[in-house]
């Protein structure tokens, strides 16, 4: 037996391998790569569903997929709030500070009354056209609920291509494999055993998936933009591959073989494979809506070990900030406050990134600001940190945490110890 043939779990597939799935295998997709059309513009859509049609007899859904899909749209659908609450928030503060900037200029031979006015009705438009394309948020919601061209598309795609519903007796056989399974540790699953709502739906997915290869007897490539540790194999934020457990078990379960890829990568090197080339500008989109989802996975994982300090005696306070000055949390723990930035990066932390973070933080910040990050920092970068929290009122601190390779107990340390440090700050007066 050939070492490929002993370690294929570690393999990519090859040219001809990857074509064999295109061609004879199960393509599955995931519930993000089903909602990632509503978050693409028309020509990234077109490219999708072009590839996907192609694909279309290789295609087939777990029914767990299918309904996540039906209970997020809604929500996906409705996702342009916080895009009007951001254009919004920006135009009021420009008000505000182009009002007190006049304020200095009365009685300006150049600059009238008149002209001030015409300055700030321009703003007061534009804040106003803002506030109405949000308030008509619900009658667009109920609208596109209605009437959706990329259900139409999902619909006429996947017709006859998703799994059965699953009966009382069978739903309940899959909960109770799926709990076993994260008590067990097995992915994927174990990363949203805190979730709460409906925190065994990757286990189901999962066993759904091989059930059907077990039936179908064609090798499975899943598309998943799930980027979680109980998924993929990362290195220093980088996807390098399926989970080597998950290609076992397929393997040994249904005999047959198994990938997955995150949809940039599936659009990529199908299309390259089916002479379908799909262009950078959509590899692009995917990628961002991928590192997206990476980030608030990484906070919530992130706030979840902070608030879990309750189980050593600490009982901190969290805060999410939805804001545009670089801070995500402010956490308050024994009168300290914290104001915490965190950072999902794919590399490790250069002297730039530090220099961006540090400058974005408010300059009247009067708490200990902590940046928590999966990627350890450069050499230069650690100097400019040391160098700053000599010199500077505000001394930023940088924990370096990868919940895939450190334990929890690592990451509360550094934060014991940030959190001892800014104690110390308060007691000697050097910030308030």
């Amino acid at each position: 037996m050939t070492m490929r043939e002993q370690f294929s779990e570690y393999y990519s597939p090859s040219d001809e391998e990857y074509l064999e799935y295109l061609s004879n295998g199960v393509v599955s997709l995931d519930t993000n790569v089903l909602l990632s059309p509503y978050r693409m513009d028309s020509q990234a859509r077109g490219q999708l569903f072009s590839i996907l049609e192609f694909l279309a007899e290789q295609i087939w859904i777990p029914h767990q997929a299918a309904w996540e899909f039906f209970n997020n749209r809604p929500n996906v659908l409705a996702g342009e709030d916080k895009v009007y609450q951001k254009l919004e928030a920006p135009l009021i503060a420009a008000k505000k500070s182009l009002e007190d900037h006049i304020k200095t200029l009365q009685g300006h031979s150049i600059v009238t009354t008149e002209k001030q006015q015409k300055i700030t009705r321009g703003l007061d438009d534009l804040i106003e056209e803002v506030k109405s394309l949000s308030n008509q948020r619900d009658s667009k919601l109920e609208e596109a609920l209605r009437i959706d061209p990329v259900l139409n598309r999902w619909e006429y795609l996947l017709s006859g291509r998703i799994g059965e519903r699953p009966d009382a007796t069978r739903h309940a056989e899959l909960n109770a494999l799926a709990e076993e399974r994260i008590k067990s540790g097995l992915p994927p699953g174990g990363k949203d055993a805190d979730k709460g709502v409906n925190a065994n739906g990757d286990a189901i997915l999962w066993l759904q998936l091989i059930e059907h290869a077990q039936e179908a007897q064609r090798p499975v490539l899943l598309v998943t933009d799930d980027i979680k540790e109980d998924w993929y194999r990362r290195q220093s934020g980088q996807t390098i591959g399926p989970r080597t457990e998950l290609v076992r078990e397929m393997r040994s379960t249904a005999e047959v073989a198994y990938y997955q890829q995150p949809l940039s990568g599936f659009l990529r090197r199908a299309g390259k494979a089916l002479s379908k080339p799909v262009s950078e500008e959509t590899i692009k989109q995917t990628k961002h809506h991928s590192a997206r989802a990476a980030t608030m996975h990484y906070e919530s994982i992130v706030v979840s070990e902070i608030l879990s300090l309750h189980e050593q005696g600490l009982a901190p306070m969290v805060q999410r900030l939805d804001t545009d000055n670089g801070i995500d949390l402010i956490v308050t723990a024994d009168s300290t406050t914290f104001a915490i930035v965190i950072k999902y990066q794919s590399h490790v932390a250069s002297a730039a990134t530090v220099m961006r973070t540090i400058n974005s933080l408010p300059p009247n910040l009067h708490a200990l600001p902590i940046v928590i990050s999966n990627v350890p920092l450069t050499a230069q970068a650690a100097a400019i940190i040391t160098e700053w929290r000599g010199h500077r009122r505000q001394k930023p601190q940088w924990i370096h945490w990868d919940p895939a390779t450190m334990p929890s107990s690592e990451f509360h340390l550094s934060f014991l110890a940030s959190l001892q440090e800014a104690r110390e700050s308060r007691l000697n007066n050097k910030w308030t």
